[in-house]
């Protein structure tokens, strides 16, 4: 006689059971490749619209200071564009408006309420707490300190009540802030242009003045890299530095798409 074994088979609770356990396993694994997915992509469209921001921001600001007032007559193109709006004692205001690759931008240009205009033949150069001196292309003067170096890159981090200045990767040195406030002063002999990148930790605006010698051909160039950071660009170093009227613009561009975006914040000299 033959002798018949029973065969073992998965039954429908079992492999009822095994698909639980493995949807149970395979749903959180799902849902975190989706939110990975997500966080990847909107940290891509706000590097986007900061770098969008950063350019229309500077290309505002490389109209002539002459031309200032009739800056809407720049920006002919179909990406952005400048409309006046009702003045402002009896300065223009403008309405910044556009759309670039798919990017929507807004903002205005307007004269800053903190600020009126100056009529003085005397100095009054604006308080500070520190000021960084670029007066030779071998070194830079924080004060009273000297940094040497050929580096055309000055990194400044605000933590707390302290700024750290850093110039080259061996030259260092803190300075206890106040008015959360530095001045960079580009002196007469300088050619060339300085990129000064500022990170912001605290919860206040940074606030960089940036002066240049009414002679030089140096630059500036200032990179937001974390944080609020307000500068000041072109204001001149002369005898006569506050002769005539001056005023000050403030320029804020917000760059969006979807729930993403990105605004930033930047100050423009005007002699009048």
């Amino acid at each position: 006689m033959k002798d018949y074994k029973a065969k073992k088979a998965m039954t429908l609770i079992e492999v009822l059971i095994s698909l639980a356990i493995l949807s149970i396993i395979m749903i959180p694994i799902f849902t975190m490749s989706i939110s990975a997915v997500k966080i990847n992509k909107q940290a891509e469209v706000k590097q986007k619209a900061m770098l969008l921001a950063q350019q229309v921001t500077e290309r505002i600001k490389a109209v002539p200071e002459e031309s200032f007032y009739e800056i809407d007559s720049f920006f002919k193109e179909d990406d952005i564009k400048i409309s006046k709006e009702d003045e402002v004692d009896k300065i223009e205001t403008f309405l910044v408006s556009g759309n670039i690759e798919g990017y929507k931008v807004e903002g205005r240009i307007e004269p800053d309420s903190n600020y009126k205009f100056q009529e003085s033949t005397k100095s009054n150069e604006i308080k500070v707490d520190t000021s960084i001196f670029i007066e030779s292309s071998n070194n830079i003067k924080v004060d009273e300190d000297i940094l040497k170096g050929n580096s055309k890159e000055i990194n400044l981090a605000v933590d707390g009540s302290i700024v750290t200045i850093i110039y080259e990767d061996n030259n260092k040195i803190n300075k206890p802030l106040k008015n959360n406030s530095l001045a960079l002063y580009l002196g007469k002999d300088i050619k060339e242009t300085y990129t000064i990148n500022v990170s912001n930790k605290t919860m206040d605006p940074f606030k960089v003045y940036c002066y240049k010698d009414k002679d030089t051909k140096g630059e500036y160039k200032i990179n937001n890299i974390e944080g609020t950071v307000a500068h000041y660009d072109n204001m001149i170093i002369s005898k006569d530095i506050n002769q005539g009227k001056s005023r000050i613009y403030k320029i804020y561009i917000k760059v969006s798409k979807g729930k993403s975006s990105y605004d930033i914040a930047t100050y423009k000299v005007i002699e009048k």
